[in-house]
């Protein structure tokens, strides 16, 4: 007879094994059968299991069961609920091809759509070269596309994908060319068994070619028969043909107008090219550290915080080695964490993450540091709509939503002033109050001295007089802004369009209020060391 631990380790294995869909084996019956166990209890404990989070439950008849963190870990996701209506919905979950890749419909759109076109292009695809910097995911690419050739049942399910770093033999190339083509017995010394090659291996399937700008020149000339007609000699064999039917993609972190011959680069008609972290818009950063902290959480069984401080600088940081170097930053922040407190739930604060991230920090200042009253970011959190918690983005979203309204001519100038105005007033009022059961911190004193030179500054400029009360009112903005700043770039990137037609409408109706304003925003973000968004 079986234990309840049993059945959940029985079914953990059979969710990693088998393909999620509507299979007997994930059925109370089936188990109690193969666990020895009364059906009765069987289905009390999976119900249990579903209550403690452990298991998933599709209502449907029958009903299914597998094991929640087996289906994250197979899936590399993170599931929100535990009960479903259908197999169909609880696998829209899934992340299909490419669409685990950051960006897929957004900056990466263009090369996705060149990578299906290769792979599917008749009757063998087309070969592709993926051109980008260290770090920036060609690998995670070139994987999407066999999935996706797989899927689309253009490559068998027998077919292997076969991936070869030619920079690992970049001393010594005639082994390179020997694996890849194959010899024949008698090739040259020690070769006593004829030997097939990678690229008759991957027949039927795809040759996936990393560095190839190591490649030396021979090895490329014999790739030209091979691209041209399917047809390659093997080391040692110059009479005799042999053919392979394998889809080449082939990735280079060099320039290939530079590195690869010309003869060569003709015979790759599609070429993408894969932009630095740095390039990539706010947004994607935003989801990579998140994704990359949940697979975290989910390795370590913890639920995992992380300070604002510390997201604005991970956010702002430019990865040197892009994506794979930011992997490893995070890796190594929560191993940090992980091995100095062992709390059932981890926090990231500023000084957990690497020291080198602090060298080149544009926004953290070490001195305001404080520990204690660091703002913590739920990642689980993260996959949820919260803008209606956070009075600043609120803010943001009210006069977006009425600068539609004055678009669509629903509102008249006058009335589109004022609502604006009554907004932004009861944003100064709820910081008051706010303010009024807080005590007022360093920081905050600081800012406040910081401000009121910036406003003497604009004033003596443009001979204006602004009472001390009211720039009191805006170095509490600034406060505010400080504290959500991370969110507030974030939710600006995602609007970035309507926040430029906002902010062209204003500078249009009131241009030297516009310009003052700018003017105030250009040294607050110099002065504060606080990095405005286009909306501030």
């Amino acid at each position: 007879m079986g234990t309840k631990f049993q059945l959940l380790e029985e079914l953990t294995k059979r969710t990693l094994e088998n393909e999620i869909e509507e299979n007997s084996c994930f059925t109370s019956n089936d188990l109690s059968d193969f666990m020895q166990m009364s059906r009765n209890t069987v289905s009390q404990y999976l119900n249990e299991f579903v209550k403690e989070k452990k298991c998933i439950k599709v209502n449907s008849r029958p009903v299914y069961f597998f094991s929640k963190e087996a289906l994250e870990n197979k899936w590399k996701i993170t599931l929100d609920k535990t009960i479903y209506t259908s197999v169909s919905e609880l696998c829209a979950n899934k992340e299909n091809d490419f669409e685990k890749i950051i960006g897929y419909n957004g900056s990466l759109k263009d090369q996705i759509e060149q990578c299906q076109a290769a792979i599917c292009y008749p009757p063998q695809g087309l070969p592709v070269l993926i051109y980008g910097p260290t770090g920036t995911g060609k690998t995670m690419i070139a994987s999407s596309m066999e999935e996706y050739a797989r899927h689309q049942n253009i490559i068998k399910a027998n077919a292997k994908m076969i991936a070869v770093n030619c920079s690992e033999y970049a001393n010594n190339p005639e082994l390179l060319t020997d694996n890849l083509f194959g010899h024949v017995k008698g090739a040259y010394t020690g070769a006593d068994d004829e030997t097939e090659g990678l690229i008759s291996l991957a027949d039927g399937g795809i040759l996936f070619l990393d560095e190839v700008h190591c490649l030396k020149p021979e090895c490329q000339e014999k790739l030209f028969q091979f691209m041209d007609k399917g047809v390659f000699h093997k080391v040692g064999d110059n009479e005799n043909w042999y053919s392979s039917k394998c889809r080449l993609i082939f990735a280079t972190t060099e320039n290939p107008q530079n590195a690869l011959l010309k003869t060569m680069l003709r015979r790759i008609p599609i070429m993408i090219t894969i932009p630095a972290l740095s390039e990539r818009p706010l947004i994607e950063k935003h989801e990579m550290i998140f994704k990359m902290l949940q697979v975290e959480s989910q390795r370590l069984h913890r639920k995992i915080h992380i300070s604002n401080l510390a997201y604005q600088t991970l956010l702002e940081h430019e990865f040197k080695g892009n994506i794979g170097e930011m992997k490893n930053a995070i890796k190594a922040t929560c191993a940090n964490v992980f091995v100095k407190r062992q709390e059932e739930e981890m926090q990231i604060h500023l000084l957990d993450l690497p020291g080198y991230l602090f060298d080149e920090s544009k926004s953290v200042s070490m001195n305001a540091y404080n520990l204690k009253t660091e703002t913590m970011i739920d990642i689980s959190e993260q996959n949820k709509d919260q803008a209606s918690s956070n009075p600043l983005i609120q803010l943001y979203e009210r006069l977006l939503e009425t600068y539609q309204l004055y678009k669509k001519e629903q509102i008249n100038e006058d009335l589109f002033v004022t609502h604006c105005r009554s907004f932004i007033t009861n944003f100064i009022d709820y910081l008051f109050f706010k303010g009024k059961y807080k005590t007022t911190t360093s920081n905050e004193e600081y800012l406040l001295k910081m401000v009121d030179k910036i406003y003497s500054i604009v004033m003596n400029k443009y001979s204006l007089i602004i009472p001390n009360n009211k720039i009191r009112v805006y170095s509490k903005m600034f406060v505010e802004y400080a504290k959500n700043v991370t969110e507030a770039c974030i939710w600006t990137s995602v609007h970035a369009q309507e926040v430029d037609e906002f902010k062209q409408l204003i500078c249009e109706k009131y241009p030297r209020a516009y310009t003052i304003a700018d003017e105030i925003i250009e040294n607050a973000d110099l002065n504060l060391d606080i990095h405005m968004d286009s909306f501030m």
